[in-house]
């Protein structure tokens, strides 16, 4: 009896100290959407429009999955062949808990891999 006691307290103090992600805090606010877009790719903000943005879950390529996700529609400047013409980007908006609504990108640079990452909490942080 001892042991079963000792086991559904062990369990109770584990999950009492498991951290599950939560639910976002708030809806992700369209400024926000198009100043991290800016961030992201150098842009001025009132050259982007945001076209719609839709609630959902995405399944990472290593099959991670990201519960809390918002597909954003802008509509900004891109060069293309050395003009620059408004087309319609995708963005694949994630929230948590310590970035907020954040954008996340791994880049190859000269000297090794960086991961960029733009958030409503924290704004351009860079990891090389």
């Amino acid at each position: 009896m001892e042991k079963i006691l000792r086991s559904v307290v062990g369990a109770v103090v584990l999950m009492s100290t498991a951290v599950f992600a939560g639910e976002p805090a708030h809806e992700l606010d369209p400024k926000v959407a198009v100043k991290l877009i800016c961030l992201r790719s150098n842009l001025i903000e009132q050259r982007v429009e945001i076209s719609y943005i839709d609630e959902g879950a995405l399944k990472g390529g290593d099959g991670f999955e990201y519960r809390n996700v918002r597909r954003v529609a802008a509509i900004h400047p891109l060069a293309e062949r050395g003009a620059l013409v408004r087309r319609v980007v995708v963005y694949d908006f994630k929230w948590n808990d310590s970035l907020g609504w954040y954008l996340r990108e791994v880049r190859s640079e000269k000297g090794g891999d960086a991961v960029y990452c733009w958030s409503e909490n924290g704004g351009e942080t860079v990891v090389r």
